[in-house]
């Protein structure tokens, strides 16, 4: 398993929003800087459209795109990761920063997201 600050934030918001978003919200992770890649493998992903900087996760609901990008409690927000955050809103879509599933549900719910379950909800929140 990765040992990356993020990577157990990852798992646990993975588990919040599997229990937690409305009926006919989807959503996915991106896997973008898990493993260092290679020169040939970053261009052939370069090659086949994979766009860096892209956020963490990505929620479609209710035909809006809401992006959150999942930093550690001292993880730094790169330039690059907020220019295309505001791009993301400038498009019509919602983007957001959360260091925590109190961050998450809060932005969610003041966009409108009528949510299933609470941070306090009993969820599962194993990281091994």
């Amino acid at each position: 398993m990765s040992r990356r600050p993020e990577t157990a934030l990852q798992i646990v918001v993975a588990q919040f929003l599997d229990y937690a978003l409305p009926l006919g919200a989807i959503w996915t992770a991106i896997d973008a800087g898990a493993t260092k890649l290679t020169p040939q493998q970053a261009d052939l992903q370069r090659r086949r459209g994979i766009k860096p900087h892209w956020p963490d996760v990505l929620i479609l609901y209710q035909g809006k795109l809401c992006g959150i990008e999942l930093k550690a409690k001292q993880g730094r927000l790169g330039d690059e990761q907020e220019a295309l955050g505001m791009a993301i809103i400038a498009a019509g879509g919602d983007w957001f920063e959360a260091r925590s599933i109190a961050d998450i549900e809060r932005t969610l719910r003041n966009y409108g997201f009528k949510l299933r379950a609470t941070e306090g909800t009993r969820f599962e929140r194993r990281t091994a």
